[in-house]
């Protein structure tokens, strides 16, 4: 501060800032600068690669990764293939072959449009190849090498289909601090770049998606697949597993000034998920973020069945002027005509006709249904020969189905035990129809003969204990009487014997 006038004082090493001119920024750092913001991670730089094969007609999109993309990201696909014309300018900042003005923008309908992807990734990574073929091309196409600036390094003829793979190798490697943060979570930018290409395989039906991870030197793992179906129910099957599918339905409706379709998961106790990871949001066919329109949902579920999330897929399609898909870089970000009104009617659409509890009846009842009919099986008793029905509930069947077992009055006894062994099962009705076909002489002769063997049994059996009762006890009687005579005749030798009788009587008084 002077201590005069009172103004503040400058630093001295001020003056040589203060006097330095304004220049323009060199076109390198230009280049790097913006390319930062164009490539922000992983999934953005995987994502751009997926759109270019999108745009060029693929039908079959590969993606390769080593080390979760921080050794090496190749994406192949079997497109158009880049026409030889154009490799000078295919990695130079906008230039692209989807518009020519600003007005274009209104009426665009591909992926990419900025001209910005391959540029980028040429001055954030390491090294970058392009290898491409047409089919005028005859299976003979070119890799090229490039540099940071995106020019042409080298150009050297290869064999390959008609299509294009870009590899790309230390992504990240020319910004030092965001390529520490990227090798430092890598597995938290692998997770995002797995949703991103989900999001991808789900809406582009009839193309082929396959993702893999190589760690180390061991095998390719393959983590995401589609077998390039028609539907997108397929997909979801493809990617997410039966169950899943199982556990939504489709929805589809034209609102006036958009039309929406998809599948949502059913409003029911089991079919909706704890968390919101899965829930997918279109507006023509491009994957976006609609946070807005992701909380009105959740808000309408959650009155049906409480504390759970949606499994969702909603594609929105709307006239290209009325959307503004210019906003960010990443284009995951849009901007809406009448927004709010879009929004209401879709909010309106959901809780009418897919929460709306009085129209869906798998809301009143748990998915797997309770037992419908009962079959019975006939069994038979060895002990008491008695026939035991014994019903098994099980899912309904045809009548016709099910074969009749043969019944004791049609069969002989000595198939009894094919009856235990072969249990057939027969319905209820046939059974009381089949009985109520015999004649009351049969049924009172199956019960006559059924007591006349248990009588000829019980009475073999209690002549033959009878038997053995009176033999035991006449021998146990013999040999009582035996022994009493032997007892008798030692007593009477004693007493007739004098040196005895004398031997007897001392040992008796030496004991008293």
């Amino acid at each position: 501060m002077d201590e005069v006038t009172g103004s503040p004082v400058a630093p001295e090493n001020a003056s040589s800032s203060i006097a330095k001119k304004i220049q323009a920024i060199d076109k390198s750092s230009v280049h790097q600068i913006c390319s930062g913001q164009v490539v922000l991670d992983l999934a953005t730089a995987v994502k751009e690669l997926i759109e270019n094969s999108l745009d060029a007609n693929s039908t079959s999109i590969e993606i390769r990764l080593k080390e979760y993309g921080s050794c090496s990201i190749e994406v192949i696909d079997n497109g158009d293939g880049i026409d030889p014309q154009d490799y000078e300018a295919i990695a130079l900042k906008h230039y692209t072959s989807k518009i020519r003005q600003f007005n274009d923008l209104l009426e665009v309908s591909s992926y990419g449009f900025r001209g910005e992807a391959l540029s980028s990734l040429c001055a954030l990574s390491g090294k970058i190849s392009i290898s491409t073929a047409t089919a005028a091309q005859n299976s003979l196409g070119n890799r090229l090498e490039f540099l940071p600036s995106g020019e042409i390094k080298c150009t050297t003829p290869v064999a390959r289909e008609k299509g294009t793979s870009v590899q790309i190798e230390d992504l990240f490697r020319h910004v030092p601090v965001r390529y520490k943060e990227f090798h430092k979570n890598i597995k938290r930018e692998y997770s995002k770049l797995l949703s991103v290409v989900q999001a991808y395989a789900l809406i582009s039906v009839g193309v082929r998606f396959n993702l893999s991870n190589q760690v180390g030197k061991g095998a390719r793992n393959l983590v995401i697949t589609t077998n390039g179906k028609p539907s997108l129910k397929e997909n979801i099957t493809s990617l997410f597993g039966h169950q899943q599918s199982n556990q939504v339905q489709e929805i589809e409706k034209d609102l006036g000034e958009l039309k929406i379709s998809g599948f949502v998961s059913k409003p029911a106790v089991g079919c909706c998920r704890g968390s919101g990871e899965r829930q997918f949001f279109f507006i023509n066919k491009r994957p976006v973020d609609m946070p807005k329109l992701a909380k009105q949902i959740n808000e309408c579920y959650r009155q049906v069945v409480p504390h759970q999330y949606p499994f969702l897929i909603i594609n929105i399609l709307l006239s290209t002027d009325t959307c503004d898909v210019n906003v960010t870089p990443n284009k995951r970000k849009i901007l809406l005509h009448n927004e709010n009104s879009i929004l209401d009617s879709i909010k309106q659409y959901f809780e009418e006709e897919v929460c709306n509890p009085h129209l869906q009846s798998h809301t009143l009842r748990m998915i797997n249904k309770p037992p419908e009919e009962s079959n019975v099986y006939q069994e038979e008793d060895n002990s008491s020969r008695k026939k035991k029905i014994s019903i098994q509930k099980t899912s309904s069947k045809d009548e016709n189905d099910f074969m009749d077992l043969p019944l004791k009055s049609e069969t002989n006894t000595e198939d009894k035990s094919e009856l235990v062994q072969h249990k057939r099962p027969i319905s209820l009705k046939q059974t009381i129809s089949h009985w109520s076909q015999l004649s009351d002489t049969e049924v009172e002769k199956t019960s006559t003969v059924d007591i006349e063997v248990k009588n000829e049994k019980v009475a073999s059996l209690l002549s033959s204990s009878e038997e053995a009762h009176d033999s035991c006890s006449s021998q146990t009687s013999q040999e009582f009487s035996s022994e009493l005579d032997d007892q008798k005749d030692a007593k009477k030798r004693q007493l007739d014997s004098p040196i005895l009788a004398g031997q007897s009587l001392c040992s008796h008084k030496k004991q008293k």
